[in-house]
């Protein structure tokens, strides 16, 4: 009985907690289907102004949970918007668009884009939160929240390169953590190396503008110049570690993307709240030391009305003479090197065919072991013949230093609805001469320049298709070429033992007297000679990617196709005629020089120095967010690269990372593969005395890791970043050393297995701003492994600090001043033990180019009363301190013409072309203090 009762007691309770749960779930479905049934008549009720009711409606349709849906939050919250806009209530309005934004910063809500404040206030708000959580779009070409990737980063801002008054790219990364800059002013006018991975060239990073590929078709490289127009830069984003899940080949130990301001953006700073005008300029117009000259703009319109056409125009022009380095024997252009190095024991003839020679042979010669040599008047005679040949006007100019730079670009772009379609074009004119021994090749203003042309044409289409689900296409078309002016004008002395001159000629020389202008065979390959190089690669590329994102979990899947026709090596055109009158007959001159057409290259059999490539990619990332707290994505990209018929190449690229976050701190866990296949440059080209590797190339690996700490404090004011990272590389490709002494790209033995750390730290609150940072790489020594060609020259410690700094003067006039200061360790140099060759400066092994800090400033000024004009003065290498970075491509190379005595060395043969002959320097010396005065213009 008593079982009885406490079954029925129980049977109660039972029955009531069902009860009561069917009534909660009954509420809750009734709320669904009201909200389903208030938004479905808001938009009567908002046209017949029944706004007091609506607004109590609405508001618990704005609140989360399980049966509200995310769309009904978001129409809720956009009703109370126009209904607050039309009640005049702004400040109402804004507050409900910021919430829409939480929910979806891509969300859809039609009625909003009928009503034209609605729209200004969104874009309002939408810039506001891009750059207070500084979305990013590098790492799957979606903009994302920087908290939510696994990546290690850096983004700068167009406020921040106004303010430290950057010239060029190479200024902005040399203050970012991660990167070692060796400034060359040669065929690249920076060698850039990230993550540590040094290379001969900057071609192991990824270049982009706008997610759009920069770096060259043919060489990989990336020409980081002062091309590039920096007013119409939004922001520039780092991202450090392979990115070849997305980009495939090229992304190999990092990306530097460019963002330009798109369609209905207004570059510059944010004045009147929304953006007024449907207009706007913004650009600098610059001059300063070494001649220097710039001058950099952008122009466009910014309607937020999607049925409008939106233009932008942007371009710059850069000239400059550079700093003088004449200073250096490697530099200075000077004969009298000649004095003691020259030698002519290399000219013989036999006593017993003295009749083939002029008559008067006895008053140069002298007989040694029944052959005729030179006698010490004939060597005299020589050697005036060789400095006099060297010392003439040369294509126009007189010889002395020269290394100036000429860049250009022009960009368009329109916009409208789903599509943008533009174009940009940019050329480089640069001396190269640094690269060389003056011995060999004249200078820049005597004709030797490095001209590469870039033209690009893009096509892009992105649309969304549903809430959850957006498509984007890229096209593209490109042609990367050498300009007609590229030349390396070389020098052929008498003194080079593997010219074809005879005893004969020499002797006939000396009866004429120095007449190079002379027409015949005496001559014609004596002193200076023109050599014009070209190549040209095209390529066209399609690449379609589909965004689907729904509650936390997002998908990335897409494919991309490539297909390029280039030449395999160098075409060039030899030209012996370097007698012009002026610089202008002669620049005039290369209108007949057609080395596309006219061109050869005798290391390259007939009809086989074209290249049909292609590569396929097919790509999977993902993204999961669980409870806000850890955000999880992957990836994985497959391969294949097609030569010709050939499949030479297939590779499958994962990545991994973890996102944790706790409070104001983020844990970040990211690993990450890649590969870099071998550019046709590295494959067939033999220009500086290479050979081709008939045996091919491995493609290069890296499996990359890294673990970083984020941080804010102080109300967000100071915000801290740091990061460990090591990585392994396989199949390194450098530049090796055959059994016969020449120049070949190779795949080394073994790993190279690299570690390092780098840490940033910012605060920034009312007018000021500090920015710290610092980073460590494993040292040369522990990183790669001993070869015969190794190369050390990356610091292993580096660290940069800038201060800005915001005032006004009174009540007419507001000042911003900045200062920033770069550290850059010592840096090991191998040279080749070659201690025949090398002075007590550099005795064969590890010498080293010594550290240095070096103290940069800006200072801007503006009167209220002209808001849109300001005056600018950058001031660099304050201290003036004399300091050197690693010299062009390899960094064993020699700086100085040594001395060649009999004491050192019998073999001058040897001598000759292991020091006088197309070596590099170990060390590049860089600008003293120099000053850059700008207007800077924002309309």
């Amino acid at each position: 009985m008593r079982f009885i009762k406490k079954w029925n007691v129980f049977d109660f309770k039972l029955n009531s907690l069902l009860f009561v749960i069917a009534l909660l779930y009954l509420s809750q479905l009734q709320g669904q289907l009201n909200c389903n049934q208030i938004i479905s008549q808001a938009n009567d009720q908002y046209r017949y102004g029944e706004f007091t009711i609506l607004k109590e409606s609405l508001k618990r349709c704005t609140k989360p949970g399980r049966n509200n849906s995310d769309q009904n939050r978001i129409n809720a919250h956009g009703y109370l918007a126009l209904i607050a806009i039309a009640e005049d209530a702004d400040a109402v309005a804004l507050d409900n668009i910021e919430k829409t934004l939480d929910i979806d910063f891509d969300f859809t809500f039609e009625p909003g884009q009928q009503n034209i404040i609605y729209r200004n206030l969104l874009a309002l708000q939408k810039r506001k939160l891009k750059k207070d959580k500084n979305f990013i779009v590098s790492i799957s070409r979606k903009e994302e929240d920087i908290e939510t990737i696994p990546n290690a980063f850096e983004i700068i801002t167009a406020s921040e390169i106004e303010d430290r008054g950057y010239m060029d790219l190479i200024d902005l990364l040399s203050d970012l953590p991660g990167f070692e800059i060796s400034k060359t002013y040669s065929v690249l006018y920076a060698n850039v190396y990230q993550m540590g991975y040094r290379q001969t060239n900057t071609e192991r990073t990824l270049f982009m503008i706008d997610g759009v590929e920069e770096n060259d078709l043919w060489l990989n490289w990336a020409f980081l110049s002062r091309q590039y127009p920096l007013s119409n830069i939004k922001q520039v984003e780092i991202i450090y570690g392979p990115a070849s899940t997305i980009y495939g080949s090229g992304a190999f130990v990092g990306t530097i993307n460019i963002v330009t301001y798109s369609d209905g953006e207004k570059p510059g700073r944010e004045k009147d709240g929304f953006n007024k005008s449907k207009m706007y300029y913004r650009g600098s117009l610059s001059g300063g030391s070494f001649n220097t000259k710039d001058f950099d703009f952008t122009l466009g319109s910014a309607n937020d009305d999607d049925s409008k056409v939106n233009f932008q125009i942007s371009g710059r022009y850069f000239t400059s003479d550079e700093h003088d380095m004449s200073s250096l024997p490697f530099h200075n252009y000077d004969s009298d090197d000649f004095d003691s190095r020259f030698k002519y024991d290399h000219f013989t003839h036999p006593v017993s065919l003295a009749t083939e020679l002029p008559t008067n042979y006895a008053n140069y010669t002298e007989s040694v072991n029944d052959t005729l040599v030179l006698n010490a008047l004939g060597n005299q005679m020589a050697l005036a013949l060789d400095k006099a040949a060297y010392n003439r006007n040369v294509n126009g100019s007189p010889m002395g230093f020269s290394n100036h730079s000429e860049n250009m670009f022009i960009g368009a772009r329109l916009d409208f609805k789903n599509f943008a379609l533009g174009f940009r074009t940019w050329k480089r004119t640069e001396g190269f001469n640094t690269l060389y021994q003056d011995i060999f090749v004249a200078p820049s203003r005597n004709g030797t320049v490095w001209s590469p042309e870039n033209q690009t044409l893009f096509i892009t289409y992105s649309n969304a298709l549903s809430e959850n689900l957006n498509i984007s296409i890229l096209t593209t078309f490109k042609s990367h070429k050498l300009g007609r002016q590229s030349n390396r004008v070389d020098f052929k002395p008498l003194a080079n033992p593997s010219t074809s001159f005879t005893l004969a000629h020499v002797l006939n020389m000396f009866n004429d007297g120095y007449n190079p202008a002379v027409e015949n065979s005496d001559y014609e390959n004596h002193g200076w000679a023109n050599k014009f190089y070209f190549y040209q690669a095209l390529q066209g590329r399609g690449d379609a990617r589909i965004y689907y994102e729904k509650n936390n979990i997002q998908f990335t899947f897409g494919g991309d196709y490539r297909i390029k026709s280039t030449q395999g090596d160098y075409l060039y055109v030899n030209t012996k005629d370097t007698f012009f009158s002026s610089p202008t007959a002669y620049s005039n001159s290369l209108d007949g020089i057609n080395i596309q057409s006219t061109g050869t290259n005798p290391n390259v059999p007939d009809g086989n120095n074209m290249f049909l490539v292609k590569n396929y990619g097919a790509y999977l990332q993902s993204g999961y967010n669980l409870k806000n707290k850890i955000f999880l994505n992957a990836g994985i990209r497959f391969d294949v690269h097609q030569t010709r018929t050939s499949y030479d190449l297939k590779s499958l690229s994962p990545r991994l990372g973890v996102v944790y976050k706790q409070g104001e701190k983020l844990f970040k866990l990211n690993y990450s593969s890649g590969f870099q296949a071998a550019s046709l440059f590295t494959r067939y080209s033999t220009g500086g005395g290479r050979v081709v590797n008939t045996e091919g190339f491995l493609p290069e690996k890296i499996n990359y890791i890294d673990v970083s700490i984020l941080g804010k404090s102080l109300k967000s004011a100071l915000n801290w970043q740091f990061t460990g990272f090591g990585y392994q590389v396989r199949n390194a490709i450098e530049l090796g050393e055959t059994a016969e002494g020449k120049n070949q790209f190779i795949n080394i033995d073994g790993t190279y297995n690299i570690y390092g750390a780098m840490a940033s730290v910012s605060y920034g609150k009312k007018n000021l701003r500090v920015n710290l940072n610092g980073t460590y790489f494993s040292t040369p020594t522990e990183r790669l492994q001993t070869t015969d060609k190794e190369i050390k020259d990356v610091a292993a410690y580096r660290a940069n600090l800038g201060i800005t700094y915001k005032y006004e003067a009174g009540n007419t006039f507001f000042v911003q001043s900045n200062l920033r200061a770069n550290y850059v360790g010592s840096k090991s140099v191998l040279v080749d033990d070659l201690v025949n060759f090398n002075p007590a400066e550099y005795p064969g092994g590890l010498v080293s180019i010594p550290q240095y800090v070096v103290l940069n400033g800006n200072f801007i000024l503006g009167h209220k009363a002209f808001p849109n004009v300001k005056l600018g003065i950058t001031t660099n290498n304050i201290l003036n301190a004399t300091y050197y970075h690693p010299g062009v491509r390899s960094a064993s190379g020699y700086f100085d013409l040594f001395e060649n005595s009999a004491d050192v060395n019998s073999d001058y043969s040897q001598w000759y072309s292991q020091s006088a002959v197309a070596k590099n320097p170990v060390k590049s010396l860089q600008r003293p203090r120099y000053f850059i005065f700008k207007l800077l213009f924002d309309f």
